[in-house]
């Protein structure tokens, strides 16, 4: 069944889908970041264990939680392309084309690693600069470091 009107006076009540309410988006949108943060979390709670257990190197400490953020992330693109994704589904909101079909797979895998990788590369910046500010020797001249809390006189 189409979303679309089969007749320019056929009422919108009609339709098998309505357009949902901006809070509802943003709540599945929310419901989906959360899912992606606890699926994350339990994936670095595991590489600290595992490195606890001194069966893993110190890489473990970043591998095992990048390697759940981005599977989550895949999980949850495909989920989005082919119906709804947790969050979506939680909401009660689904995404469609303009002719009710769904978005599809690789839509929706594009869509999520591309949104996936943007709080990553903000992270990155973010901790390079604070590296650089706070590391002894890190910018050059005197090796003292760059950033200081002072108080007036």
């Amino acid at each position: 069944m189409s979303t679309a009107r089969s007749r320019p006076d056929e009422p919108l009540t009609n339709r098998l889908w309505h357009p949902a309410p901006a809070a509802r988006r943003w709540w599945g949108r929310i419901l989906d970041a959360l899912f992606v943060l606890v699926v994350t979390g339990v994936a670095g709670a595991v590489g600290g264990a595992l490195r606890g257990a001194r069966s893993m190197g110190d890489g473990a400490l970043v591998a095992v939680p990048a390697s759940g953020y981005f599977a989550a992330v895949l999980c949850l693109g495909a989920l989005y392309g082919c119906g709804a994704s947790p969050g979506q589904a939680l909401a009660g909101t689904i995404t469609l084309r303009p002719s009710g079909r769904s978005v599809g797979f690789w839509r929706g895998i594009g869509r999520y690693l591309a949104i996936g990788f943007l709080p990553l590369t903000i992270i990155a910046v973010l901790w390079n600069a604070v590296l650089r500010l706070t590391t002894p020797g890190s910018g050059g001249g005197s090796g003292a470091p760059r950033l200081g809390v002072y108080r007036r006189r």
